[in-house]
């Protein structure tokens, strides 16, 4: 049986607003950032939202100054391992592939949007 202590104020003090529950994942930032943390992968996601179209590789690599094709394939698939993003490859010579979101890849919108006015901020 659990035990039904009350929790220290130390510990209260821990948590954050949004972690004020208990989450049986963990903190919920945290837990979002195992999705989107890694090096260029918001800038990744940036690219979806500015055309709202598919994106190409090359695409990518144009946007994106500072990130190797490397990298871009590893977190493309990344991404699409987390569902983020979905792959499609058309059955044309030469071989052409396009990346697209998917729903959950879409509801991060807000966020970008969030987060895009809080990076305008800053620089006001």
């Amino acid at each position: 049986m659990p035990s039904l202590q009350k929790e220290s104020p130390e510990e209260k003090e821990k948590k954050c607003s949004w972690c004020s529950e208990c989450h049986e994942f963990g903190c919920p930032i945290e837990a979002s950032l195992k999705f989107i943390g890694k090096k260029f992968s918001i800038l990744i996601m940036r690219e979806f939202f500015k055309e709202n179209t598919p994106v190409r590789f090359n695409e990518f690599l144009k946007a994106i100054k500072k990130i190797t094709p490397k990298t871009l394939s590893t977190r493309l698939k990344e991404l699409e391992k987390n569902g983020l993003i979905q792959k499609k490859i058309f059955n044309e010579t030469p071989q052409r592939v396009e990346y697209s979101l998917t729903k959950k890849g879409s509801d991060l919108k807000p966020i970008m949007e969030a987060l895009a006015e809080w990076g305008k901020k800053q620089h006001e």
